[in-house]
């Protein structure tokens, strides 16, 4: 039962990754040569990605109350939803200043035809599933806690680490594998405290392409 949720929900991460690349490949492909203007790609990429960050909260939080059997008053889905869109519109600034410098860095040292190919592929590859993964299951982690407070806890008290475990699955997130933990705790992976699968406090090493995700209970 486990296996397939996780298979589930890596499936529905997959949908919005697809999505989340047609996006910045539209993006990437209004880029001239002639572009100089870093700071003006780094402000629309932060719209985009919060735009379709927005996007995601919209699709999953519903979908956490309706697994967790909780509905909320139109004041508890507001003050929810301006939490989630806050904390989106936040991470899109820092994510898009990262992004950005690792493009620019690249500009610097080739030919633009090929700086192209290299970002298209670098968006393909790595970053969709490393913007998708955190906004995922950082709305779910959010939404759950929601609920507790908003029930002293009463319904919702744990929080479980799911993997895919096919073989590509990194050791560390191997031994996470069924970890539980209460809601308001870490799950320790890797020697690394993170709250959900992709938390953007961890190393990268420990989040990139991971495809885990977690359950409440």
């Amino acid at each position: 039962m486990s296996q397939a949720e996780a298979h589930k929900q890596a499936n529905q991460k997959i949908q919005l990754e697809g999505i989340l690349s047609i996006s910045l490949l539209r993006w990437l492909n209004k880029i001239k040569k002639s572009d100089t203007d870093i700071k003006r790609f780094e402000e629309e990429l932060q719209q985009r990605l919060n735009a379709e960050y927005n996007k995601i909260i919209a699709k999953v939080s519903p979908a956490t109350l309706t697994q967790l059997n909780h509905s909320l008053t139109t004041d508890e889905t507001n003050v929810l939803a301006t939490m989630l869109l806050t904390w989106a519109a936040s991470n899109a600034i820092i994510r898009a200043a990262f992004i950005t410098n690792t493009l620019q860095k690249w500009r610097d040292t080739m030919q633009f035809a090929e700086w192209k190919g290299r970002v298209q592929q670098h968006i393909k590859n790595v970053v969709v599933n490393t913007e998708v993964q955190p906004v995922f299951e950082n709305t779910k982690h959010e939404t759950a806690m929601f609920v507790g407070r908003a029930t002293a806890f009463g319904k919702i008290k744990t929080k479980q680490w799911l993997t895919i475990l096919d073989g590509k699955e990194r050791e560390a997130h191997g031994d996470a594998y069924l970890q539980k933990v209460n809601i308001m705790s870490d799950f320790l992976v890797g020697g690394e405290n993170l709250r959900y699968p992709g938390d953007p406090s961890g190393t990268l090493a420990n989040i990139i392409n991971c495809r885990c995700s977690m359950i409440f209970s």
